[in-house]
């Protein structure tokens, strides 16, 4: 008798054990699939959000390909558009085109070094400039942020020759660059990059280089002469002495 109730008690301690060893086997094999499917959640959670983000950056690019001094660098869609327009930093392009700068708090001009006679005036907050002494009109207001002067860059297409505005759209990247015409030996018997001569032309806009491939600005009117509002800039134009 003692011997069957020992058996009874060593079968329900074995299932017991068999039990609490399934049960245990369940719930780890739950706990490990709740985090499994928590874990592809976060990633594609995180995969989407970064895809999200990245659809608003773009590639922006400051000279020619594959040239030591050449920059890249990812930037923001709303630090290159603004209402639809691509905008570029003439901090940048002064750079890039080594440009002499003067201005004061309410304008900017700038020059190459070498024809201080051919130059731009950008009006801050206007769409006004003045361009080898002629009143011009671009298709959008200049605006400053963080002390940088940013112009729609319709105006190297209009306005300018010797610089290369592309625009990928599809690829998300902008380049802006100087024309080349290939390369030549300099002064020290090196060779160097050979650049086109940045030219401000007004009114020429049609003969310049295109902003980018398959994408026309339309070319937007002149200020009429009697323009009261601008005759005061216009005679205010000429670069002075302020270096910035």
């Amino acid at each position: 008798m003692k011997k069957t109730k020992k058996r009874q008690k060593d079968k329900q301690a074995q299932k017991s054990k068999r039990r609490f060893i399934l049960l245990t086997f369940f719930a780890f094999f739950i706990t490990l699939s709740l985090l499994s499917f928590a874990a592809i959640g976060l990633s594609l959670y995180q995969e989407n959000l970064l895809s999200a983000f990245d659809r608003t950056r773009y590639y922006y690019q400051l000279g020619i390909d594959k040239l030591p001094d050449t920059i890249v660098r990812r930037v923001d869609a709303n630090d290159l558009y603004q209402d639809g327009k691509l905008y570029l930093s003439m901090n940048d392009i002064a750079k890039l085109c080594e440009l002499t700068v003067t201005g004061d708090h309410t304008k900017r001009t700038y020059f190459p070094t070498d024809a201080s006679e051919n130059y731009v005036t950008f009006y801050f907050s206007s769409s006004q400039i003045i361009v080898n002494g002629e009143k011009m009109l671009m298709e959008g207001d200049t605006y400053v942020k963080g002390n940088v002067l940013y112009v729609p860059a319709s105006f190297f297409q209009n306005y300018a020759s010797g610089i290369e505005v592309i625009e990928n759209l599809e690829k998300k990247r902008v380049t802006v660059q100087r024309v080349s015409l290939g390369t030549k030996y300099d002064v020290l018997g090196e060779l160097v990059q050979d650049y086109q001569d940045i030219i401000f032309l007004a009114g020429t806009g049609k003969n310049l280089t295109p902003i980018s491939e398959g994408i026309v600005i339309s070319a937007f009117p002149e200020p009429e002469e009697d323009d009261p509002d601008f005759s005061d800039q216009a005679n205010d134009a000429q670069p002075n002495a302020t270096t910035e």
